[in-house]
């Protein structure tokens, strides 16, 4: 194939994948554009070739997915357009070189081999793509989206996320999106048909089994529902953080809060803006002076200081004021949160308010609420870790999700709602989720939306059942996920290896020849 050929096609794949994603939906593209990337793989003939089309996929599928948050950097930000167009740059690039490396060692070892192992590396091309989206994940603070995984939250591939989580769901995509190459390149070289055959049976029978088995009941229900209230402020980000406007914040928060009815009330990331210990004694007693009764908990978002350090927090008030109870986000965003120190000179020509945070703790203690229920905190960007949510739900019934995504265009809290959903279906725990200006939500633990709250400054007050109960996920984490997956795919690829012959005169065929 055309090298040129190859890299339009790899890049219009990867653009027009986030359309598989909230709030397009169309899940069937998470297989058709993978598929189409990976027939495109196969037929390299060179690792340079493989990594272009590597490169230019995934590049795609970050501008393509992200937009909403690289038009932030640029629109919203204040600072300078080329300040602004180096970081984005620099995170696309970041992401994409990421995701791509196992693919161009993949490129590079199958480059090397004739025809017949070639074919064996077509084979085990669906575990490289895994390990593209996890090196991704691990190097860029969990920057797990665009992963196809989330896709299946509404498909019948969604019991797979209980089972191994979304990078079990990503896995079986892939390996699904292979066998159209596989079958190109069998018919192509005339080769055996057996060893695609028993290729397509494992995969078939084990995206099979692990439906079946993810499908079955983890949880149960813990104590009694939980009467809850979401709170969901609508302030200007470009106007939040500025001194004049807190008292204009405290205003609306308080008016929201005698509007609920819940035993505990959530209020979105940072609702109040300025650190607590700052907030004047007469504005934090309006605050729990407008709960619904004197027994109601409020979980408020704002920034608070532990020694001198500031972080992004969940704190909890009662009708006498702090109980002492919070969690302080442990995962921060970098360029959002924190400046990373190769980019800090850029960072300081762009207005990000909070952007000298702290990490809480390891291993913080859980949120003890009303009813013998623990709860803990995923907060904004924290819904992007599947480990972080793990390790939370592990040891509580139920997960908080405060967010503040108005900086954004619509289509974050869409994307990111969905994320959340593929948590809380993960971990078999309901998530409430509090957002500024769009996006809250009940989410139950089966990653159903329960209630959904419209766009605008408003109160949802409903019941929500905390769970208690491990899914597999929770009991065996990323090791026993790789371990389905290494397991699966081995046996899926031996029938290459071992079977796989190439025709007597083709043995120094390249990929891609004709």
């Amino acid at each position: 194939m055309n090298h040129i050929v190859a890299a339009i096609v790899s890049m219009a794949a990867g653009a027009t994948l986030p359309l598989a994603f909230a709030p397009v939906n169309w899940w069937w593209l998470a297989l058709g554009c993978p598929a189409a990337w990976i027939w495109v793989l196969s037929r390299a003939r060179t690792a340079g070739a493989v990594a272009v089309c590597a490169l230019f996929f995934h590049a795609a599928t970050q501008v393509a997915g992200h937009h909403w948050a690289y038009a932030a950097l640029l629109v919203d930000r204040g600072g300078s357009t080329l300040e602004a167009i180096a970081i984005v740059c620099a995170v696309v690039g970041y992401a994409s070189m990421a995701s791509s490396l196992p693919v161009v060692l993949w490129g590079w070892l199958a480059s090397r081999q004739k025809w017949a192992i070639r074919s064996a590396f077509t084979s085990m091309l669906p575990l490289a793509l895994l390990l593209g989206e996890l090196l991704r994940s691990q190097s860029l603070a969990g920057f797990s989206s665009m992963t196809p995984g989330y896709a299946t939250i509404d498909t019948p591939f969604a019991p797979l996320l209980p089972l191994g989580s979304v990078w079990l769901a990503s896995w079986q995509i892939y390996l699904l999106a292979t066998i159209p190459a596989l079958t190109w390149h069998t018919l192509k070289s005339e080769s055996p048909v057996l060893p695609w055959i028993a290729f397509t049976a494992v995969t078939l029978l084990s995206c099979g089994a692990a439906v079946r088995v993810g499908g079955m009941q983890w949880v149960k229900p813990h104590a009694m529902p939980l009467s809850v209230s979401v709170v969901q402020t609508h302030i200007d980000p470009r106007e939040k953080f500025q001194p004049h406007s807190l008292e204009e914040t405290v205003q609306q928060l308080v008016l929201l809060l005698k509007q609920s009815q819940g035993e505990v009330v959530v209020t979105p990331e940072t609702a109040l803006p300025a650190p607590l210990a700052e907030l004047p004694y007469a504005a934090q007693s309006s605050l729990v002076e407008a709960l619904p009764t004197p027994q109601a908990r409020l979980l408020l978002g704002a920034p608070i200081f532990v020694d001198t350090a500031l972080h992004n927090a969940i704190v909890e008030l009662d009708a006498q004021g702090l109980t002492g109870q919070a969690y302080a986000k442990e995962h921060l965003m970098p360029f959002g949160e924190f400046t990373p120190a190769l980019a800090s000179r850029n960072m300081a020509a762009l207005n990000v308010p909070l952007n000298d945070l702290a990490p809480g703790k390891a291993n913080q203690s859980s949120l003890k609420l009303p009813g013998n229920i623990e709860a803990h905190g995923l907060i904004c960007h924290e819904d992007l870790l599947p480990s972080a949510a793990r390790q939370r739900a592990l040891q509580s019934q139920l997960l908080i999700n405060p967010t503040n995504l108005a900086w954004f265009a619509p289509l974050a809290s869409a994307q990111r709602l969905q994320i959340a959903r593929v948590r809380a279906a993960e971990t078999g725990r309901p998530i409430i989720r509090a957002a500024n200006r769009e996006g809250s939500a009940l989410i139950d633990s089966s990653g159903g939306v329960r209630q959904k709250v419209l766009p605008g400054a408003t109160v949802l007050t409903a019941s929500v059942q905390p769970t208690h109960g491990l899914t597999p996920w929770l009991q065996m984490g990323l090791p026993g996920t790789l371990a389905w997956v290494l397991g699966a795919q081995a046996l899926a690829s031996v029938s290459f290896i071992s079977k796989h012959r190439p025709r007597q005169s083709g043995d120094a065929k390249q990929i891609g020849d004709p």
